[in-house]
C-alpha cells in the first residue's frame, strides 16, 4: 500500500513538473517574439474602437492596427506595450474630427497580473483635432 503510494506521488510530481517545464518555455517563447517587435493584433484593434466609442456618445472612434509589444528587460523594467495607428475620430454624419497617427500605450505588468488594464504611460503622435463651432 505505501510502495502505491509513492508511485503515485512520483507520477504527480513527474507531472507537475513536466507542466512547469512546458509553460516556462512557452512563456519564453512568447517573450522572445514580443521582443523582436510588435504582434499584429487586428481583432483587437475593432474591440477597442468599438469600446472608445461607447465612452464617447455621438463619436465613433476607429482604430487602424493593433499590435502588442515588449521591449524586454533592458529598458528598466519590463512593460508591455500597445501600439495602436490609423486612428480617427468621427461624427455620426462621417466627419473627421481628430487623428492619431500612432499611439503607444505603456501598461502596468503588475496591474495586467491583478487582471486590470492600468496605463504608465500614453504617447500620440502626429495628432489632430478639429474644432468647429
Amino acid at each position: 500500500m505505501m510502495r502505491r503510494a509513492g508511485q503515485a506521488t512520483h507520477h504527480l510530481v513527474r507531472v507537475i513538473g513536466t507542466g512547469c517545464v512546458v509553460a516556462l518555455l512557452g512563456l519564453g517563447a512568447v517573450s522572445w517574439r514580443l521582443s523582436r517587435g510588435p504582434v499584429d493584433l487586428p481583432f483587437l484593434a475593432a474591440r477597442i474602437g468599438a469600446a472608445a466609442s461607447r465612452l464617447q456618445p455621438g463619436l465613433e472612434v476607429v482604430v487602424g492596427h493593433a499590435g502588442l509589444a515588449w521591449e524586454g528587460f533592458h529598458t528598466g523594467g519590463a512593460p508591455l506595450d500597445l501600439r495602436l495607428s490609423g486612428i480617427s475620430l468621427r461624427t455620426p454624419e462621417g466627419m473627421v474630427v481628430g487623428t492619431v497617427s500612432h499611439l503607444r500605450v505603456t501598461l502596468s505588468p503588475l496591474r495586467l497580473l491583478q487582471g486590470s488594464i492600468a496605463p504608465i504611460r500614453i504617447l500620440a503622435r502626429h495628432s489632430t483635432i478639429a474644432i468647429r463651432p
